[in-house]
């Protein structure tokens, strides 16, 4: 039977993510930072210029972390650079969730190696977030990651 999870438009996770940053929830930032740590780790995200990229960083793992939470798949609306200059998303995000799928992190419906349509998590990630100090989960406030942006407001790009 095919996983009918529900779908999550990636720019409205990198807002949640956004928000919940810009709200001090520490709980959510502990965890994506351990996202992004694994992220670095294995190569997606560059560690080079980490104090002037770092938070556009944090977002990429924040949504990858609002899927998780909310056990949705992400929805990749648009690969046009403009659609993500007009909203205020850095455009790196094409080729760290490119990286993603090439690595197994993700999984495409798409092109073999292209961040395309439904991006579902895959087993590595799952492994490692399974992994992590969720200890903390409940704190979340998960009413936020539920919210439904028509329009997403745009992201500081820092």
């Amino acid at each position: 039977m095919e996983d009918k999870k529900k779908l999550i438009d990636l720019f409205e996770l990198v807002a949640n993510a956004d928000q919940l940053f810009q709200a001090d929830n520490m709980e959510f930032l502990n965890l994506a930072e351990q996202i992004l740590t694994s992220l670095r780790a294995s190569g997606i995200i560059p560690i080079r210029r980490v104090s002037d990229n770092n938070y556009i960083h944090l977002l990429c793992a924040g949504t990858i972390l609002g899927a998780w939470l909310s056990g949705s798949d992400i929805w990749m609306s648009s690969r046009r650079t403009n659609e993500y200059v007009s909203r205020g998303v850095s455009t790196k995000l094409i080729s760290w969730f490119d990286a993603m799928v090439k690595e197994g992190f993700l999984v495409s419906e798409g092109r073999t190696f292209k961040a395309e349509g439904r991006l579902k998590l895959g087993q590595p990630l799952l492994d490692f977030i399974s992994n992590a100090s969720l200890n903390y989960i409940d704190k979340i406030d998960a009413a936020m990651l539920k919210q439904n942006h028509t329009k997403p407001e745009p992201v500081a790009v820092h």
